[in-house]
């Protein structure tokens, strides 16, 4: 019973570089770069067992010398059932528009999700903390600008509240497939990692990293 709510500001910053440019078959020409920045802000709140949240973001992409800038809402919501071991969640997320990038406007991924989170295993001392709190997740989204559905599978667990191991498959997708990563929170601060194999296209894995401070 109650509710609670509370503001975010978030920041992405995505660059690739040294990317070959070539304007006919044959030998590159020589090399380009590609960068991308989200940043905007988000409200969540808990109505009993029912979360809802929605984020208002700004977006800008920068390819050679050209770029394109936009805006865009997530919308999404959660409902705990069956005594809280059960989560359902739906979202809607890239919802808005951006501007041309050259003579072609950049469409947005606009992607409708849901899913279902388990909770198959806990351990929990008397004082109410975590030992152990593993987590299964199924989720199913569609990208509507390619036509396009995937599943995604996740795994994870989370020892002492403090070290969380996380694992995850993508299907119907060229570039990724299984991923992997991990999360440490100290205090206010969290800190996550994810490593994205790519199978091809990029010669190497890919990384991600993110800070969140709360309070």
């Amino acid at each position: 019973s109650g509710s609670s709510g509370g503001f975010g500001l978030f920041v992405l910053a995505n660059a690739i570089d040294e990317i070959e440019q070539r304007d006919r078959p044959g030998p590159a020409t020589g090399s380009f770069s590609a960068q991308y920045l989200t940043t905007g802000i988000g409200y969540g709140r808990t109505l009993g067992p029912v979360r809802i949240g929605a984020s208002v973001k700004y977006v800008s992409e920068k390819v050679l010398e050209v770029s394109a800038r936009g805006y865009a809402v997530d919308l999404g919501t959660q409902v705990e059932v069956a005594q809280k071991s059960v989560v359902l969640g739906l979202a809607v997320t890239n919802l808005g528009k951006m501007d041309e990038l050259s003579t072609v406007e950049t469409t947005l991924p606009t992607t409708v999700r849901g899913g279902v989170s388990l909770f198959p295993f806990r351990m929990i001392m008397e004082d109410n903390t975590r030992l152990v709190n593993s987590t299964l997740a199924v989720d199913v989204s569609y990208n509507e600008p390619a036509k396009q559905t995937r599943v995604h599978i996740g795994a994870g667990a989370e020892v002492v509240e403090m070290l969380t191991i996380r694992a995850g498959y993508i299907t119907n997708d060229a570039l990724r497939g299984l991923t992997a990563g991990l999360g440490l929170a100290i205090n206010e601060l969290r800190f996550d990692y994810a490593m994205i194999p790519f199978e091809n296209g990029f010669g190497g894995p890919g990384h991600i990293m993110s800070l969140m401070y709360t309070w």
